[in-house]
Order: C-alpha cells, then sequence, then structure tokens
C-alpha cells in the first residue's frame, strides 16, 4: 500500500478545495508561499499548486527497519526523479525523518533544520512557512515507541507535534493541511474530548448533539473525529496568538484507507502597546465548530454528507462554503439531501 496514492478522491480534494484557498492566500500576500510537507514520491501537491509556491521544504521518513529503509530509498529516489524532471529543483529541500520529528526536534535525522527557520538553537527554533501540509495515514494518535525524558511520558507523538508546531509557528500566519486516518488510534481520548465539550453550555440542543455524536458506532468514527480535531486545533491556536478558522472537513476513501481532511486558515497576531497578548479568539466558537457540515469526496465528486447532526441547517452550508469559487460551491450544494433522506436522519 502507497500511503501517498493518487485517487480521484483525494485529487479533487487537493485541487477543487486546498487550491481556492491557497489561491487567496498567494493573491493577498503578493507572492509565492513556502510549502513543509508531506509531497510523497509523486509530488502531487506540488505539481497541482506549484504555480503558487515558491521554497518548498519535503519530507520523507527513511524507515525504521530494514525492509522500510529499502522502501524509503526507492520512495525518495522517486521523489528527487520528479523534482528534476519537472524543473521544481530550485528552492526544494529534502529532509529524511519522520514530519513529527523534524517539528519537535527541528532537525532531520542527519542534523540538517527546515530551510526557512530563525537561525536559532534546535530548542528555540522558530518556522515561517506559509503552507503545511501534515498527512498522518497511520492515525493521529500515534505513540513514540519511547517517550522523550522531556515529554510526558506515554504522549500521543503527534499530537505532541501538532501542539509543538504552534510554538514552532508563532508570529507567522499559515495555512494548516491536516489529513488523517479514521483509524485515529486516539482510544477513549475522543470520547474523553467529547464529554469534556458536553460538561459546557452551549444553548439549546448543545447536549443532544454532543450525545448524538457520542453514539455514533465503530463504522461512524469521521463523525466524532469532526466533532472533535476543529476544537483541539482552535485551542492549541488561540494560546499561541493565532486567530483560526476551520473548513468544513472531508470524509473520503484514499488507497486503501478511509480518511478525513482539515483545512485551517491560521492568522499569527501581534502583541499590544505593551508587548503582551495572553491569547487569540477566534471567530468560531464551540458550537460553531461543532455545527460545520461533514463533506464527502465520493467518485471524484465533492458533496454534502447525507447524514448530519440532529438539527443540522443545510441552509447554513452555503455560508460556510463561501470561500469556494461559485461553480464549485454551487456543484456542492446541489447535492444536499432530498427531503426523503432528511427525514430518515438518524
Amino acid at each position: 500500500m502507497c500511503a501517498y496514492a493518487n485517487t480521484p478522491n483525494k485529487a479533487i480534494i487537493r485541487k477543487c478545495w486546498d487550491l481556492p484557498i491557497l489561491e487567496r492566500w498567494y493573491t493577498k500576500n503578493g507572492r509565492r508561499l513556502s510549502y513543509f510537507g508531506l509531497p510523497g514520491p509523486e509530488i502531487h501537491d506540488l505539481l497541482d499548486w506549484q504555480h503558487l509556491l515558491g521554497v518548498v521544504t519535503g519530507i520523507e521518513s527513511p524507515g525504521h527497519n530494514k525492509k522500510e529503509r529499502e522502501q524509503a530509498d526507492e520512495t525518495i529516489g522517486r521523489l528527487n526523479a520528479n523534482i528534476m524532471l519537472n524543473g521544481l529543483s530550485s528552492g526544494f529541500q529534502l529532509l529524511r525523518a519522520d514530519v513529527e520529528d523534524v517539528i519537535l526536534n527541528s532537525v532531520d535525522n542527519y542534523g540538517n533544520p527546515p530551510q526557512l527557520n530563525d537561525g536559532r538553537p534546535a530548542h528555540l527554533a522558530h518556522f515561517t512557512y506559509d503552507v503545511i501540509n501534515l498527512d498522518f495515514d497511520g492515525g493521529l494518535g500515534y505513540r513514540a515507541k519511547q517517550a522523550s525524558a522531556k515529554r510526558t511520558h506515554g504522549a500521543a507523538k503527534r499530537v505532541d507535534a501538532i501542539k509543538e508546531l504552534f510554538k514552532r509557528q508563532e508570529c507567522h500566519s499559515f495555512i494548516l493541511f491536516l489529513t488523517i486516518n479514521l483509524r485515529d488510534t486516539l482510544g477513549p481520548e475522543v470520547e474523553n474530548y467529547l464529554n469534556g465539550l458536553q460538561s459546557r453550555d452551549r444553548g439549546e440542543g448543545w447536549h443532544e448533539m454532543l450525545d448524538w455524536y457520542l453514539n455514533r458506532t465503530k463504522g461512524e468514527r469521521d463523525y466524532k473525529l469532526k466533532a472533535i480535531v476543529p476544537s483541539f486545533i482552535h485551542s492549541v491556536a488561540e494560546t499561541r496568538v493565532f486567530r483560526c478558522i476551520s473548513r468544513p472537513p472531508i470524509a473520503y476513501k484514499g488507497y486503501g484507507a478511509h480518511m478525513i481532511h482539515f483545512v485551517f486558515e491560521l492568522e499569527a497576531t501581534g502583541s499590544n502597546s505593551q508587548g503582551i497578548r495572553l491569547r487569540e479568539f477566534s471567530p468560531q466558537d464551540d458550537r460553531e465548530l461543532l455545527e460545520l457540515p461533514l463533506l464527502r469526496s465520493e467518485n471524484g465528486q465533492l458533496q454534502i454528507a447525507s447524514i448530519q447532526h440532529p438539527g443540522f441547517d443545510y441552509a447554513h452550508c452555503e455560508v460556510n462554503l463561501g470561500f469556494l469559487p461559485e461553480d464549485t460551491r454551487a456543484s456542492i450544494l446541489a447535492s444536499v439531501p432530498s427531503r426523503t433522506i432528511l427525514e430518515m436522519q438518524r
């Protein structure tokens, strides 16, 4: 199985969902965007977005055993060949490590730092990337084999890396593409998080809505992740003084795995006249995040999922899709379920 193999479902997300967001940031910034992440050996991201990208730091794991190392050498060879064949070598850097290790340690397995860093010692280094693409095909809750003495024992390594990412990127606005396997390996923490949200009071129907998410079955993990991941990202981002906007998540079947794709637009805000900023407050609150629609990419088409939480306002979908080009938005809205399906909704 190739974690980064292209599929029609993944391609449509990249071209019709992610691309308009990148184009708006490109126009706003007035320059090419820098990229940090996992382009994969076929570099589909870089090819589809190349007119918008400048400096690129790609990351590939070198493998953790003999078989994985052999596969990694072949993968990295294909990646480098595709970079050369497509004329993308200028400004391109390849780091060899797990992406979460690069974020946590600020260097790859060979001591090389990401090229857009401020030159400080690794434990203090800040990054200045505009686009960060994290594709966690193994799930969000991946645990390190040996917990670092400097980190909480047994902590989920990728969760730690996401928290560290906001520290590394502090004071620099960026887009975060986060794609995770529905086999998230977070265990009961997902339900614990939902229970924590339920302990808050966010108005009429709030507790019933949380009950619905909590009662999703094993085959409906995408709904639970849709409910908690934006809330988690917002909580981390705001403490690092980022204003965060979450776009509706998209569930899809990739190459042999069920995935869910999130997009977060993160605006860094400066300190006040006294040089102090305790936190930032995002325009979306707990309820607005939970009420985001779940979309699906099926047969190479983006559509509103036929099942949403009770009380879901389909009429509000147009607002949540307002960042998209009109033709794409109209196509998605045309998929809104019929009254018959709505009446059958759980």
